[in-house]
């Protein structure tokens, strides 16, 4: 998973950066587009599901300056370093995912990573998505080995 870039995007009144990720879980790969507005409710919903989430860092709102280049950068930087932890923290918390990594696990276990995402921001309203928690779902598998916890590698 990684954030290859970020770009404005808009009209003249809603001028605003969309950034690019990039996910392949094997042979299958994907880019989705998403506003840190919808990666923030993504860290508030996850919060909520998972304390642990809420040790991650995660780049806070900024409202001037936010379309610095220097800014942006950082930002994506970081928001590429959260999604890895996300995604770590989600192999380790789901034996399926490693079994048997597939697009559409994934994609119903965080429904931001699909190609639309259901809890975005719609005009500055947001849409309830629905409470699970994805870091308990899937994990009843039989691990081998349980004293070792997988690490993401880039499904």
């Amino acid at each position: 998973i990684g954030i290859v870039s970020a770009f404005l995007t808009g009209g003249a009144t809603d001028v605003h950066h969309v950034y690019q990720v990039y996910i392949r879980i094997r042979d299958d790969e994907w880019n989705i587009y998403r506003r840190y507005a919808q990666f923030y409710s993504l860290h508030k919903e996850l919060k909520k599901q998972d304390t642990l989430i809420s040790t991650f860092d995660f780049p806070p709102k900024k409202t001037i300056g936010n379309k610095d280049s220097r800014f942006v950068e950082e930002r994506r930087r970081r928001l590429q370093h959260y999604l890895r932890c996300v995604m770590n923290h989600l192999v380790q918390t789901n034996l399926n995912l490693v079994s048997a990594p597939d697009k559409e696990l994934l994609i119903s276990l965080i429904p931001f990573f699909g190609e639309v995402c259901s809890g975005t921001e719609d005009r500055g309203r947001r849409k309830r998505p629905t409470s699970r928690n994805p870091f308990s779902r899937l994990s009843h598998s039989t691990d081998n080995n349980p004293g070792s916890s997988p690490q993401y590698t880039g499904l």
